[in-house]
């Protein structure tokens, strides 16, 4: 079975692209179609700073209120 954007709703989770430039960059994806394959994302994206077109994906549990690094 293949997920969907719409399995990782926004407030709980993130997605961030790596180039393999270097460059890497969180996914607004509020603003694609939530019914879109998250292996179909990655055709989608175009990196800024080099232009290549073959990212990895990675996809980010932050709870409910965002993952905050702590000092103690």
């Amino acid at each position: 079975m293949d997920n969907r954007l719409s399995d990782f709703p926004p407030d709980r989770y993130a997605i961030t692209a790596h180039c393999p430039c270097g460059h890497s960059a969180q996914v607004d994806y509020r603003l694609i179609p939530p019914e879109t394959l998250v292996n179909s994302l990655r055709v989608r994206l175009v990196c800024k700073v080099c232009g290549r077109r073959d990212p990895g994906i990675r996809i980010h549990w932050n709870g409910a209120g965002g993952f905050k690094y702590g000092s103690g």
